[in-house]
């Protein structure tokens, strides 16, 4: 689901969202939903109807979202004493990894529109979203069906046009776009994981992540080995070793896997090779499942 946010303001403690933007895939069709605030008041209304299209297997695409719309939202959930949060481990911000990518793009800045004209996109609607906001003033003291076509359409393009914007991750070392795409796991014993965090250091895997189930808690610290689990959370840390400037989990240090490194197969010895987070990440949640709870 492609997700975008019109506010009065940047702040969410003394401003509203008064316009949310959605794009997502359904019966082999792409459905567009604007849920609009004709007052500001209608706040409310406006976030308990956006929950109702978000679901838990929704990975949310964005543009800054992960710093801005999601956050927003959350708060302004809050402040209106809803019972609902926006997970924001599920959120694919493409500006993050636009803006880690600012050497093999060579752009002068990372503006949603800078990017779209380097792929050759030309948008019809040609209004800020300072503008918008200054808009919608007008429009909550005079409305107009004119006033409020300019406000939907600035919307309407920002998540229409993220459709084809998303081919510039053909630009972009997929090693940069791997470090910021939500990790879902489905897993036996621990049910889907979310990945929150990840870290490789010179001997080490750290991995945080969230179950969907509540877990039995556990503390397991063996060889080098760390598990520990609280509820949702799941704390992982895998030892690795290098053979030459080769890198491997190192499974001859977990206490509870049979067999040795040495033991396996050459195409099992390359499944726990190190090449990418996103190898890592798999190899590292198979051997927990094989981790008696």
């Amino acid at each position: 689901m492609i997700l975008d946010i019109e506010t009065t303001g940047l702040s969410p403690l003394y401003t509203e969202a008064i316009l949310v933007g959605i794009i997502y895939y359904e019966d082999s069709n792409w459905k567009i939903t604007q849920i609009f605030c004709d007052k500001r008041q209608e706040e409310k209304e406006l976030l308990v109807e956006l929950q109702t299209y978000i679901k838990e297997t929704h990975m949310l695409i964005t543009y800054n979202g992960h710093a801005f719309d999601i956050p927003y939202l959350n708060k302004r959930y809050k402040h209106h004493q809803l019972d609902y949060q926006i997970n924001i481990n599920m959120n694919f911000d493409l500006y993050r990894v636009i803006r880690s990518s600012k050497k093999a793009l060579n752009l002068p800045n990372y503006k949603l529109k800078t990017i779209e004209e380097y792929l050759g996109i030309y948008r019809q609607d040609e209004i800020s979203g300072k503008e918008s906001v200054e808009l919608y003033n007008r429009y909550e003291q005079s409305p107009s069906q004119e006033l409020r076509d300019i406000i939907l359409l600035h919307n309407y393009d920002d998540i229409l046009y993220m459709i084809p914007t998303l081919k510039i991750l053909t630009h972009i070392p997929e090693s940069i776009t791997d470090r910021y795409y939500p990790f879902v796991f489905e897993t036996a014993n621990y049910g889907k994981i979310i990945v929150t965090e990840y870290k490789e250091e010179q001997n080490y895997i750290n991995i945080s992540a969230q179950s969907n189930l509540e877990l039995k808690p556990t503390i397991d610290y063996s060889n080098g080995f760390g598990l520990e689990i609280m509820k949702r959370v799941i704390k992982l840390k895998v030892p690795i070793f290098n053979i030459g400037d080769r890198r491997f989990i190192d499974i001859d240090q977990l206490p509870f896997y049979i067999g040795t490194f040495n033991d396996l197969i050459l195409e099992e010895q390359l499944e726990l090779e190190i090449k990418s987070k996103k190898n890592a990440l798999i190899a590292s949640l198979k051997l927990l499942e094989t981790h008696s709870l």
